[in-house]
């Protein structure tokens, strides 16, 4: 007999409050787990889109963090080390909420004043969906260490986390053949599905946030269109808290926000090829010229007064006298005029890669193997 972690909440927000034709004594305490639970499609690791009619699929898609994990040994620079802050700080600190689907963009913020935050699906809500795709058994080894989904290769291990029709390749209605589920893969999952949860508990701590929540449309809505209510997400929200085990949740979720700026950084700097950022924060060639100008131009000010003041400094006669000041002038100068012009080169070899890229490369990029340990770039954001 597998033993089964029991789901993390008990509290049915799906079902409380729901308006129904049925009698009360026959009304399921389970909503039933099909793809109407689900969004109505998704797109696949190279971008096409697919009918949802496996669940399975869908999640590894949903759930990854893949594109966030080659990045985890920097997350000490990223972000701090604590939960995410409430929602109402979010707002008074000037922060523009912007719902977005992606799980690797959740809680990420700009120098702007955006922060991205994905909504609340319900699929994640339903008892159904953690028993059947997301549950592990008590002696998983996930639990005492940590687990990464893998998209890149297909392990043959059986997988007893849900029933029977999850094992092996399944294949969908438009012939593409997906990895088996392994153990392995559904941890991962299940870490960051936990994760999840666990950031939306300290998003919503107080009614203040909940209402702003409802006003950004973060939380799902439920049959007939009825509203979770704030007493059933405070049982909710402490059912999680009781559970929550730092162990149990990816290790993206154990800091809260993460600055885009720094992402892009490592993200050109770190990974291959160079100067391919995390997320584009440009939408067109002009203005990524721009953007770089203006910095170039900033710096060049600063260059500009110090080169004066050495100027006249090198006017003084105590100033003439000392070799050590000449020496520093004389370099300093050499490199006022040769930085600038190298980070112009390295604008013109940014803007040069990016058009070849966007324009000569994308279309090979379906052709690569689906193991590659980075995800291509996204090239629409």
């Amino acid at each position: 007999m597998v033993l089964s972690i029991n789901t993390p909440f008990t509290t049915n927000l799906l079902q409380l409050h729901a308006e129904t034709d049925q009698p009360a004594e026959t009304q399921s305490l389970v909503p039933q787990a099909t793809i109407d639970g689900f969004p109505a499609s998704f797109r696949d690791a190279k971008g096409k889109i697919q009918i949802l009619n496996d669940p399975t699929a869908f999640l590894s898609m949903e759930l990854s963090l893949q594109k966030l994990e080659v990045f985890s040994k920097y997350f000490w620079a990223i972000g701090s080390k604590r939960p995410a802050a409430p929602l109402n700080y979010q707002i008074y600190s000037g922060r523009e909420v912007v719902p977005c689907e992606r799980l690797d963009l959740h809680l990420v913020w700009t120098n702007d004043g955006r922060i991205f935050i994905k909504p609340l699906p319900r699929f994640l809500l339903s008892l159904e969906v953690w028993n059947e795709y997301l549950n592990c058994r008590v002696d998983c080894k996930c639990q005492q260490g940590s687990a990464v989904l893998d998209t890149g290769s297909a392990r043959q291990i059986p997988h007893h986390h849900g029933p029977d029709n999850l094992r092996g390749v399944k294949v969908n209605q438009a012939g593409i053949s997906w990895p088996p589920r392994t153990r392995r893969d559904v941890c991962a999952l299940r870490r960051c599905a936990l994760g999840f949860l666990y950031s939306y508990v300290c998003l919503l701590t107080y009614e203040s946030d909940f209402a702003y929540a409802k006003e950004h449309h973060l939380l799902p809505r439920l049959a007939k269109g009825t509203e979770i209510q704030w007493d059933d997400w405070k049982k909710f929200s402490r059912e999680i808290l009781a559970k929550y085990k730092e162990a149990d949740v990816h290790p993206r979720f154990h800091r809260g926000e993460l600055r885009l700026s720094r992402l892009n950084f490592f993200s050109r700097f770190t990974q291959w090829p160079l100067f391919t950022s995390y997320i584009r924060g440009w939408r067109n060639y002009g203005s990524l010229v721009r953007d770089n100008i203006t910095s170039l131009a900033t710096v060049t000010v600063f260059i500009a007064l110090i080169l004066t003041a050495m100027q006249v400094a090198l006017a003084t006669d105590q100033i003439k006298a000392n070799p050590r000041f000449m020496d520093v002038s004389y370099g300093f100068s050499i490199f006022a005029i040769l930085a600038p012009l190298f980070v112009l080169f390295l604008v013109i070899v940014e803007v040069s890669y990016n058009l070849l890229k966007d324009n000569l490369l994308t279309p090979n990029v379906a052709k690569k193997p689906a193991g590659k340990k980075r995800p291509a770039a996204d090239a629409s954001v």
